[in-house]
């Protein structure tokens, strides 16, 4: 898992492009720090798609946290690599 703050961060998926960049975020499976629930934040259920990042929001506690898409690509690459 991977600490980003508010988070911990154990899977991403999304959609990239033929480059490679990530295009869109679609799945986030994390841990909130600060009440430890675990979740899958997906579109309408604690992940907002936003232009360049996501936003993530805990279902139990409403802990926020935005991550940039750059960091969630280089998260990604890490898994596959």
């Amino acid at each position: 898992m991977r600490d980003i703050g508010q988070f911990y961060i154990s899977s991403v998926e999304g959609v990239t492009r033929a480059d490679g960049t990530l295009l869109q975020v679609t799945r986030i499976d994390c841990s909130c720090l600060s009440c430890q629930r675990q979740f899958r934040a997906v579109a309408g259920h604690g992940l907002l798609d936003l232009d360049g990042a996501a936003a993530i929001t805990c279902p139990a506690c409403g802990s926020r946290q935005a991550v940039s898409r750059a960091r969630l690509q280089d998260f990604i690459k890490r898994e596959e690599g």
